[in-house]
């Protein structure tokens, strides 16, 4: 049997990068085992001549290896650990099938299962001990059995699931997809569920709260004598941008659960999900400890019973649109439920105080007089686009009457909008106000203002690739691996750029800006891209990259982004004017597989960190108090800080630098990128 042919990078492998590896066939190393069902035999150390079982291959290997799995059925329960991987290779996805029990059983840190058809009737993947940095990526879930403790059950260790696929028929297996009790973290990104009574079950505390993200959840269904969950998150979480839709049958099913745990407060903070069609709740949302808090930012709450039920917690709800709602909109089940409800759109069903009370401000509800939680600022129709479609129209009144103060900079809609436009307004150039409700109406106006904020979905690990920048050609990139220079480190900076109000923001003398501007350029979204700038071509950046151009003060400058040869991503362009001394920064993102760009600015003598850590990891901006800064999201650097510490890690700033981005390494570490 001829070996692969060919091995991803060790630079993409260490970004986290689903390669799609069964339709890229890879090479065997001296760190290497290869498993053949059909022509491996158990001799030897599986290097040069495959084995037959995975079980014998994790037995030659070390902490590091490899073991390429070639297509096959492999009828075994193994256990693994130690560093080790399972990685299918060859072009057709192998199964392991754990009969009656557990086909792998992590119990080891630093294990990556990848690529795979995983089964077992107990659990496909248990995870337990000391198993922290597990990564299970891009599988297949698909057993028949019930799998009532999850098709993946995390007892303990950090662990990140992403990319993968889980089935489940309703009508014979009405188990769990994710089970997770650790007291590690646990990431939850980007996975496909369909057909499960839990789809995503997760207890963690404030120390490592959990983070759900991205999934696409349907078909949920209920279990006599039990309620079905979407998402069931016990102690501290966060969950963004999930889709959680009922199945058909639904029964007592509910969408999301959010509760306390184990007398801890907890923290949990909910940001563009959708959920609807639940006829229960939409989300139900419990507390019973002092200090818990419940956020709820830009959700889109449709169709279920009672869109929003809360118990405690001193909930807040901000940007939210939770209409046609059968029951109630949102439901205080006590009168220890205070709430705080800002730039929301709340259908006909209103807000059932439950003997609490609320603070109402810039929303739409179905009155503005009576109790605190009747007292909306309009109750004008929200002109949506049409039935079912929560997005408003050029004539909606809730279009820019929103929220007065400035959005958190890269905060967006569900659809990746930014929560604030820049346009022409009266004849200048103007930052517009948000729009009520959890859908910003965002036309592509021909306008070259300054630029609008935007945000990002999780990275794959970045990585620090040269900045290219060329003071005397402006447009043309010079040769990689030349920073620009930094600004003498005695000058004062100018105060944090506003908006950012959970930043402290730093006084100083404003620097005379100098007679040029800079342009970004962050590649999230784990591809490389083609960049043209001003009609010349402007070089390729690898996924995860950051380079910079300096550029003439005026504009407007036209940013053209492409993928990368061999990509199917449409090409977009972005508008750019700049001031004297303005850093533009434009991310670069994909979503449902189209490049999306989002561009910020950065004024002449600021400084400001981008976080592209995944999560939101606490993060000390020079000396200044620890801070969570959640991905996608900047901050303000105060002007003599010459470090950031992340977890931990001290990492040095530049004083002279715009713009420093936080860039994640293998597993926790992380480095610091200089561009202006």
């Amino acid at each position: 049997m001829p070996l692969p042919s060919a091995r991803p990078s060790a630079l993409l492998a260490a970004l986290g990068v689903t390669l799609g590896l069964l339709l890229v066939p890879v090479a065997a190393s001296a760190a290497d085992r290869v498993v053949d069902a059909s022509t491996g035999t158990n001799v030897g150390t599986c290097g040069v001549t495959p084995c037959k079982t995975i079980a014998y291959a994790i037995l030659w290997s070390a902490s590091g290896d490899r073991i390429l799995v070639h297509p096959g059925t492999y009828s075994e329960q193994v256990t693994i650990g130690g560093g080790k991987s399972l990685v299918a290779s060859g072009g057709v996805r192998p199964t392991i099938d754990g009969g009656a029990g557990t086909a792998v059983s992590v119990t080891g840190p630093g294990v990556r299962l990848e690529g795979l058809r995983l089964r077992g009737d107990t659990n496909a993947v248990s995870v337990s001990g000391a198993a922290d940095d597990t990564v299970v990526q891009d599988n297949v879930f698909d057993d028949p059995a019930a799998n009532d403790n999850g098709k993946v059950a995390v007892a303990n260790g950090d662990v990140t699931i992403t990319g993968n696929a889980f089935t489940a028929d309703p009508q014979v297996n009405s188990g769990i997809g994710v089970s997770t009790y650790t007291g590690g973290t646990a990431e939850i990104g980007g996975n496909t569920f369909a057909g499960f009574f839990s789809a995503v079950r997760v207890a963690s505390n404030p120390s490592h709260p959990a983070s759900v993200h991205d999934n696409v959840i349907s078909g949920v269904h209920s279990k006599t004598p039990s309620i079905g969950w979407g998402i069931h998150a016990t102690g501290s979480a966060s969950l963004t941008g999930n889709t959680v839709t009922a199945g058909a049958a639904s029964g007592t099913a509910s969408g999301v659960s959010l509760n306390d745990q184990g007398g801890v407060a907890a923290v949990t903070t909910t940001r563009r999900n959708r959920v609807s069609g639940f006829a229960v709740h939409g989300i139900y949302a419990a507390t019973t400890v002092a200090g818990s808090a419940m956020t709820f930012v830009g959700d889109v709450i449709t169709g279920n019973g009672s869109g929003l039920s809360l118990y405690n917690g001193k909930p807040t709800i901000r940007g939210a649109t939770i209409v046609d709602n059968a029951d109630r909109e949102i439901y205080l089940g006590n009168a220890t439920t205070p709430l705080k409800l800002v730039s929301s759109i709340v259908g006909d069903k209103g807000v059932y105080a439950g003997g609490s009370s609320c603070t109402i401000t810039f929303s739409r509800g179905p009155s503005t007089a009576g109790s605190s939680c009747q007292q909306f600022q309009t109750s004008a129709a929200p002109g949506f686009a049409a039935p079912g479609d929560y997005h408003l129209t050029a004539a909606s009144p809730l279009l820019d009457v929103g929220d007065t103060g400035l959005p958190l900079v890269g905060e967006t809609d569900v659809d990746g909008h930014p929560r604030a436009l820049v346009g022409l307004l009266s004849g200048a150039c103007k930052t517009a106000r948000r729009d009520i409700g959890a859908l910003e109406y965002a036309p592509d106006p021909a306008i070259t203002c300054p630029v609008d904020p935007g945000p990002l979905p999780s990275p794959e690990n970045p990585v620090d690739p040269p900045n290219p920048a060329d003071p005397a050609d402006p447009g043309t990139p010079a040769e990689p691996g030349t920073p620009d220079a930094p600004s003498d480190p005695g000058t004062p900076a100018e105060p944090g750029a506003p908006g950012d109000p959970d930043v402290p923001q730093t006084p100083g003398m404003p620097q005379a800006p100098p007679a040029h501007g800079a342009i970004a350029v962050v590649d999230d979204q784990g591809k490389a891209i083609a960049l043209t700038l001003d009609g010349k071509a402007a070089g390729t950046l690898a996924g995860h990259a950051v380079g910079t151009a300096r550029t003439a003060a005026t504009g407007p400058h036209v940013l053209r982004v492409a993928g990368a040869r061999g990509s199917r991503a449409k090409a977009i362009t972005a508008k750019v004017t700049l001031r004297p001394g303005q850093l533009a920064v434009v991310v670069v993102t994909a979503k449902r597989g189209r490049l999306v760009a989002r561009t910020t600015s950065v004024a002449a003598g600021a400084r400001r960190v981008l976080s592209l850590l995944p999560g939101a990891p606490k993060v000390r901006l020079g000396t200044a108090k620890a801070r969570t800064l959640r991905h996608g999201a900047f901050a303000s650097l105060p002007s003599a800080a010459t470090s950031v510490t992340v977890a931990r890690q001290r990492l040095a700033a530049a004083p002279g630098a715009q713009l420093t981005v936080l860039v994640p390494r293998q597993r926790r570490a992380a480095t610091v990128v200089r561009a202006a």
